[in-house]
Parts: structure tokens; C-alpha cells; sequence
């Protein structure tokens, strides 16, 4: 009697718990990264490592720039909900 009162118990809270929401979503918005300065380059270097930084701004401009193209159509998305609301 003792185990189908325990099991009775179990099976209410499970139900009521299964009912609740724990999440919501709370107008989360993307950020927009700004782009850095490219790096001035002086003429003590050779000419290899000049080509890796130049490689390596150009890559991380056009990456934050196409980020930044994403983020701005999720936060379009995002407001564009909670306005309908």
C-alpha cells in the first residue's frame, strides 16, 4: 500500500510538472560586430608576412561582414515578431 501510494504521488507530480514551461524567449537580439581598423603595416617587414596580414584582415572583414548581414536579418525577424504580438 505504502509503494502504490509513493507511485500515485510520482505520477501527480510528474503530470502537473510535465505542464509547466521553464523557457521563453525574451527578445534576443544578435549583435552587430564592428569591423576593426585595418592594421598599418610598416616597412620592416618582409614581403610574406605583409601578404598573411593582408589575407588575414581581408578574411576576418569579409567574415564580420557577412555576420553582420545575418544578424541584422534575425533581428529584423525578431522585432517583426514581437511587434505582431
Amino acid at each position: 500500500m505504502k509503494l502504490t501510494t509513493q507511485m500515485l504521488i510520482l505520477m501527480i507530480g510528474l503530470m502537473t510538472l510535465s505542464s509547466c514551461r521553464t523557457t521563453t524567449q525574451i527578445n534576443q537580439k544578435y549583435p552587430i560586430i564592428p569591423l576593426p581598423n585595418r592594421p598599418t603595416i610598416s616597412s620592416e617587414l618582409d614581403e610574406d608576412d605583409f601578404k598573411a596580414m593582408v589575407r588575414y584582415a581581408t578574411k576576418l572583414e569579409i567574415g564580420i561582414k557577412k555576420y553582420n548581414i545575418h544578424a541584422e536579418e534575425e533581428n529584423k525577424k525578431i522585432e517583426e515578431y514581437f511587434n505582431n504580438r
